[in-house]
């Protein structure tokens, strides 16, 4: 299986989750995170990790487990998720 680098929005309420978190779909293990944070900038927590290619699509919803629980997670797209068309002024 081919795994690709992903960016997943975690739905995960004040849980930050731990290095090599796994990564669901369809009841199986499909990747594993490789970091996790709360996003100050974006309002949500973000992971970082490796995915399966076929799973590895923006929009796809997976779920990451976080000390036994499973939270729901949206893959992103390869883009920044604060400000990805550079709108923002800058000082």
């Amino acid at each position: 299986m081919t795994k690709r680098f992903a960016t997943l929005v975690i739905e995960a309420a004040e849980h930050d989750p731990p290095y090599m978190a796994t990564i669901w779909h369809g009841g199986q293990v499909v990747g594993e995170l490789t970091s996790g944070y709360w996003g100050h900038r974006v309002g949500a927590c973000i992971g970082l990790g490796m995915l399966q290619a076929a799973v590895n699509q923006p929009g796809q919803a997976v779920e990451v487990e976080i000390f036994g629980r499973r939270y729901p997670a949206t893959v992103k797209a390869d883009e920044p998720l604060w400000d990805p068309r550079n709108e923002r002024i800058r000082a």
